[in-house]
Parts: C-alpha cells; structure tokens; sequence
C-alpha cells in the first residue's frame, strides 16, 4: 500500500482528472544523459541517494531521516536473514556502515569519489526490500557503466537550482502518510516539493501531476514531517534527472482552492475506505 497505489485506483485516477484538469506545459528540449545500462530503477534510486548527499552538504540547515536502506538492513535484519541467510543480512549491513563511511567523507570533502558511487548503488539495491520484501538481483554486484552512468548524471546537476534559504528536507514523509500506506516526497526546499525522475523523457506525464498533488493533499491534511510550523508549500517541482532539468509551477496553477477542500474531504475518506482508518488502527 502506498500513495502510488491509491492514485492508481480507477476512481480515484478519475477524480483527479475531473478536479485537476491538465494544463498545457510545454518544456524546452535539453540534452539528454543516455543510459549506459537498461538498469534503470537501480540507477533512478541510487542516483535519488547521491542528490540527496549533495544537498546535504550544501545546505547546512538540511533535515534528513534514516536512509530506507538503513531501515530495511538494520531494522528488518532478521526478516532478510529468514527470507534469504544470515550471510546475506550481515552483508546488507556491512553495506550500510560502508556507506555511512563514504557519506561522512563525501560531506567533509566534497570530492565525489568512485567508492561512494559504489555505495549508492549497494544501497539502492537493498531498497527494494522495505517496500516488497526483497533484495535486488543480482544482489552486491556492481556494473561499472551504472558508475559511469551515475557520474554523468551528477555532472549536470544544475546547484544553483537547488538552492535553499531555509528549508531543505530529504526524503520526507507526511503528518498523513498511513492515510495511505505510506508516501515520501524526494525533497522540500524552501516553498517547493521536488519529485526526481530518472527518466529518459522530457515530458510532463498526467501521472506525474497526479503524483505532485497527491503529495501536495497529503501536506494539506497532516503536513511535512521536518517543516517548521507555519511554512507553506507554493511550488510543486519534477526534476528531470537526464537532462538536468528543474521543472517548477506554482501550486495555483494546478490546484483551484474553491474546490480542493472538497476534493481533500473525498480523498480523506476513499483512501480510509481503501485502507482503513489509521487512527483506529491504534486503538
């Protein structure tokens, strides 16, 4: 369960495009970092973990939370040692300490060394398992083209983009993210949510927007674990990764505030319908 479930559910797809019709948005051609593998989920995570250690030692204000590969390795050691071996648990968690490493480095000095490329890919390859319950296969190994691949996608990482005042928060949840099983947005900086697609189109997908808003509902009614008290979001953000492009729009564009808090109210109630009330849960 997950917000990217629920947006998928026949109704609810439906609802958005009656609430959010789709303006048109056009996006000016840039070049494109070519895939040098076909590994392209491992390299769209791994790449999620490496941006997201370059704003943190950007901004020193940054609020991060536990790596999700830190998650699953250490807190779900004894799930991974039943489903696969003790030895594959106790790599899983060398992975994580080695990373931990790199990443203490990478902050200090700033110099992107290969061993944190390396480390970036191991842990996006034990992701997997705090979402589906499995490893990536083949688990360990790494492709020296997804290192070179990742090389070129930091290399046109535009910075000056990603700068932040006040509020740089990576990989947040929401206050109502078990309203839908669970749902982190890549990153808050300042007033704009920033979803990151390692994608080798530059196109605004319908599927994309309804993301955006989901994310965007789900601030709305629980707000952003990390924000401080009485920060608003304005933007909503899609940064394509193989063309090193920051597309952002204003909140406004999108969303029409005479309708939305009846739109909150039905997507509030579907997704308990859906998945039950996590209050009750509690109880």
């Amino acid at each position: 369960m997950s917000l990217t479930s629920f947006i998928a559910e026949k109704d609810v797809k439906a609802k958005f495009r009656e609430v959010f019709p789709l303006p048109q948005i056009w996006l000016e051609p840039h070049p494109m970092a070519e895939p040098l593998t076909n590994h392209y989920t491992l390299i769209g995570t791994a790449f999620d973990y490496l941006l997201r250690f370059s704003l943190e030692r950007l901004h020193a204000h940054t609020v991060r939370k536990p790596w999700i590969a830190e998650l699953a390795a250490i807190g779900q050691y004894y799930s991974i040692t039943r489903i696969y071996s003790k030895a594959r648990a106790e790599q899983s968690v060398r992975i994580v300490e080695e990373a931990r490493q790199h990443h203490r480095q990478y902050l200090q000095s700033g110099i992107l060394l290969e061993e944190l490329l390396c480390s970036v890919l191991l842990l996006a390859q034990i992701d997997p398992f705090f979402r589906a319950g499995k490893l990536y296969e083949p688990f360990g190994v790494i492709d020296t083209l997804d290192i070179e691949d990742l090389k070129r996608l930091f290399a046109i990482i535009p910075f000056d983009r990603f700068s932040s005042r006040s509020v740089c928060l990576l990989d947040p949840t929401f206050g109502s993210s078990n309203l839908v099983g669970g749902a982190d947005v890549d990153l808050v900086l300042d007033e704009t949510m920033i979803d990151i697609k390692t994608t080798k189109f530059l196109q605004i997908k319908r599927e994309y927007i309804d993301q955006l808003l989901g994310y965007y509902a789900l601030y709305r009614l629980g707000g952003v674990t990390g924000m401080p008290e009485g920060h608003m979001i304005g933007h909503l953000g899609i940064y394509f990764s193989r063309h090193g492009y920051l597309y952002t729009c204003p909140v406004s564009q999108l969303v029409q505030e005479t309708t939305f808090l009846d739109f909150l109210f039905w997507f509030e109630q579907r997704a308990k319908h859906l998945y039950g009330d996590p209050l009750q849960a509690l109880h």
